[in-house]
């Protein structure tokens, strides 16, 4: 490396490996604190890890479990072996909020906006170079619907 790209270098904001570095650092010194094992320890980092990859890709399983390299499953079963889940109120993957309030999975989407278009809350546009709908709210809706 020049002495030109190593100045880059240490002028460029900390990386994320750099960052999952020195947290694993600071848990390995925990860790000999603590007496734990180097088992015990693996343990640890996998759990860190684990909840990491769920951080960036928001609680998606198939996307964290891809990012790690490893299948759906085998990340679902570990989950569950360490205690990992979902922050209460974190939505599940493929689901949105609506402004009623309601949480609305990709398939029910369509039902449920007509609900909203009937009682005139909102207008549903098909633009022409797509075949996405688009909606645009009227006014905000009442309360939740069904």
């Amino acid at each position: 490396m020049s002495q030109r790209e190593e100045l880059v270098w240490r002028r460029t904001p900390e990386t994320t490996q750099e960052r999952v570095q020195r947290h694993i650092s600071y848990l390995f010194e925990d860790a000999q604190t603590a007496g734990l094992t180097l088992l015990e320890f693996g343990e640890l980092i996998q759990k860190f890890v684990m909840e990491a990859a769920l951080e960036l890709e928001g609680w998606n399983i198939c996307r964290a479990a891809r990012l790690l390299g490893v299948h759906r499953n085998v990340f679902s079963y570990r989950m569950r072996r360490h205690g990992i889940r979902r922050p209460h109120g974190m939505p599940r993957g493929g689901q949105q909020q609506c402004r009623c309030g309601r949480m609305i999975g990709a398939p029910a989407l369509a039902a449920h906006m007509r609900v909203h278009a009937r009682r005139g809350e909102v207008r549903i546009l098909l633009p022409r170079n797509s075949d996405r709908f688009e909606y645009r709210w009227l006014r905000e809706p009442t309360k939740v619907v069904a």
